[in-house]
């Protein structure tokens, strides 16, 4: 075998490998983590298919087909379906900011918010420091909740529209927020969380665990609910999928194509672990990413309505 065949064979048995190891994601939290590159293997398998058929090796293609079916099938399963646009004055804007507690540059962040502004936006890694920092914002965004945090998991929300039955949630040591607004006549609850980084095996439990405590959170909803937020985790895994079927979710991953969040630093490896979590009732119109303005994490906004406003 020449040598560029080998190279090719030997980058082909690696993206097999990583497309099938998710399938054991529940045997093992390491497995899990190569799930999340669904759409990097696809575009990946797409260019090892075309390299095998330019040398005419049509058993090697063939071979490396059902790993290409792997990955094409929760991306194709998460693509969007589309929605009625609605009426913009029964809509909503919501934007997701996860702000690096690293990060000092505050201007830049206000800035961000301040150019559309949205009715509510979600902030997580909020420290003293930037808890201090977006003050001026209290004349657009009179009502909030600010739980800021020495490390990784202070969180606020902001909103211009009345806020009812504020409270702070505990996932385990992690804190989280739970809130109601009224929009055109109905209730609308919503949920801001960070869960834990799965860099480990403790973690990873811990963020599964974390999600199960949300599905408890959720028990006895009698209303449309959001859950907002930095989950550490993306659709295309096994868990997080299956959290979302049991619990009857969906995410905006599903409702809107295949986009990023993190990091912003290494675009090309990005994926999405930042997300709006949904239930039937509620209908997203737009959701797109904003731009980098100091964070690991990219904005990201959504326009949604509740179907009964329809």
């Amino acid at each position: 075998m020449k040598y560029p065949d080998r190279l090719i064979t030997l980058i082909a048995v690696g993206i097999a490998t990583a497309s099938a190891l998710p399938l054991l994601a529940n045997l093992w939290w390491a497995f899990d983590l190569f799930s999340h590159f669904r759409v990097q293997y696809l575009v990946l398998s797409a260019v090892i298919l075309l390299l095998l058929a330019s040398r005419r090796r049509w058993r090697a293609s063939l071979a490396f087909l059902p790993f290409v079916a792997i990955s094409t099938v929760p991306v194709y399963s998460n693509w969007p379906s589309a929605e009625p646009p609605g009426s913009a004055s029964e809509q909503l804007s919501i934007m997701n900011i996860n702000v690096n507690s690293a990060n000092t540059d505050f201007d830049a962040l206000i800035e961000l918010i301040m150019q559309e502004p949205p009715d509510l936006v979600f902030l997580l890694e909020i420290t003293t420091a930037w808890q201090n920092a977006i003050a001026p914002l209290a004349e657009t965004y009179p009502y909030r909740i600010e739980m800021p945090r020495s490390g990784r998991f202070g969180i606020a929300l902001l909103s211009r529209i009345p806020i009812i039955d504020p409270e702070s949630a505990d996932l385990l040591g992690t804190p989280a927020i739970s809130a109601r607004i009224k929009h055109a006549g109905q209730s609308l609850r919503l949920l801001g969380v960070h869960l834990q980084p799965p860099v480990n095996r403790d973690w990873s439990t811990a963020r599964n665990q974390q999600l199960a405590e949300i599905g408890k959170l959720l028990d006895d909803r009698t209303e449309p609910v959001m859950i907002v937020g930095d989950f550490n985790i993306t659709t295309y895994s096994p868990i997080f999928s299956a959290w979302l079927a049991a619990n009857g979710l969906r995410s905006t991953a599903q409702a809107a194509g295949p986009t990023i969040s993190w990091p912003t630093f290494l675009p090309l490896l990005g994926i999405l672990i930042d997300h709006y979590a949904f239930s039937g009732d509620i209908r997203i119109h737009t959701f797109r990413r904003g731009s980098a303005f100091g964070s690991d994490h990219y904005p990201l906004t959504a326009t949604f309505s509740l179907r009964g406003t329809q």
